[in-house]
């Protein structure tokens, strides 16, 4: 698996540490992954296909195409189909509402993101560069609707001000700081009694690179 993980990041043209900031992983991760010191685990496989759109069986065995056809499937596993909002906009309850008439919906394998039909899940579209490298403009942001409690080591979609930001969430005493992991963003500080988890749209659970959008229906 070693040489198709190195396969991989040269056909994305990213070097070991570009890789490994998209990841969130150190760049000893990815050198150990590439030489074969080390077993790689399933969780850090789903990530690296989650991540990049790969197709998970051509990760572990090499069988079918590197990245995911979104028109067909070549893993044997049940396909879920997540909504995709492009003209979005909140309501006063903090929830998303949307146009019907713009919905479209992505078929995906439960194999790559770990979901079912019954969770509460949308795709909306990043916008900016405040994420990078984790998030790029254009990518495609899975978000679980019903995750509202945040945890210091996740991303996050917040409503504030009108205006819906993607971030991190660190809690310190009597505070909530916002944080864009692109280093020329400076962090947001809010108290405590102007900030909960009604601020919070939802958490983002999976990230598609280099994702089509002509691939939506």
């Amino acid at each position: 698996m070693q040489n198709r993980i190195k396969t991989l990041r040269k056909s994305l043209k990213l070097t070991q540490t570009e890789f490994a900031e998209k990841l969130g992983i150190t760049i000893r991760g990815v050198q150990k992954w590439e030489s074969g010191s080390v077993n790689i685990k399933p969780s850090s496989i789903k990530l690296i296909c989650t991540t990049f759109n790969v197709n998970h069986s051509w990760l572990e065995t090499g069988a079918g195409d590197m990245f995911i056809d979104n028109n067909n499937t070549n893993i044997n596993s049940s396909l879920v189909s997540i909504p995709y909002y492009q003209d979005i906009s909140i309501n006063n309850a903090g929830e998303l509402v949307y146009n019907k008439d713009t919905v479209k919906h992505l078929q995906i394998s439960s194999d790559i993101i770990n979901i079912n039909t019954n969770n509460n899940i949308c795709l909306i579209s990043a916008v900016g560069d405040a994420m990078h490298p984790v998030i790029d403009d254009g990518d495609l942001l899975v978000i679980d609707l019903d995750q509202k409690t945040f945890s210091n080591e996740s991303i996050y979609v917040i409503y504030m001000n009108n205006t819906l930001l993607v971030k991190r969430i660190q809690k310190i005493p009597n505070a909530i700081i916002l944080i864009s992991d692109n280093a020329k963003y400076t962090p947001i500080t809010i108290s405590t009694d102007t900030f909960n988890n009604n601020n919070i749209i939802g958490k983002i659970i999976a990230i598609i690179k280099k994702f089509n959008k002509n691939n939506l229906v």
